[in-house]
């Protein structure tokens, strides 16, 4: 099922919205498409919303996202942080095990029940509103694309 993106340069901010089912593959492909976008720069705060979606994910995909990250550093590219909003909490699970795995290139990432406390992780809070208000507005045109 389809992933999208945009990014905000003016508020530092890129989002995926994740719709339907949803394996590491697609995600993948979609942030690969995300980096040839001249909107996007280093360390820009990712949010990945999955509020919609289904992750169909397992530890065995955990060796492709160290690769990609890996690609990104071999490139000079740098991973901002990321919040991944879901209701799974299964989730939470994988995001630590992503972190211990990558002792040797630190992967940012944290999974969140809300976007109130992903902002606020991601050190967001002065701008709140505006980042509600893309990501709402992106996840209803997303919505509408997939109709």
């Amino acid at each position: 099922m389809p992933v999208y993106f945009d990014i905000q340069p003016d508020l530092n901010l890129i989002i995926y919205v994740c719709l339907g089912t949803v394996n590491a593959v697609e995600f993948y492909r979609a942030a690969d498409a995300a980096t040839f976008d001249a909107r996007l720069t280093d360390d820009m705060k990712i949010i990945i919303d999955l509020f919609s979606a289904q992750l169909d994910a397992f530890p065995s995909d955990l060796p492709l996202a160290l690769r990609k990250k890996k690609q990104m550093d071999q490139e000079g590219r740098k991973l901002g942080q990321t919040a991944v909003i879901t209701k799974s909490s299964g989730l939470k699970f994988m995001a630590d095990a992503l972190k211990l795995m990558s002792s040797q290139s630190p992967v940012t990432i944290d999974v969140f029940h809300n976007i109130q406390d992903a902002l606020i992780w991601l050190g967001l809070l002065d701008i709140k509103e505006e980042a509600i208000q893309f990501l709402t507005d992106f996840k209803r045109e997303s919505m509408e694309m997939v109709v």
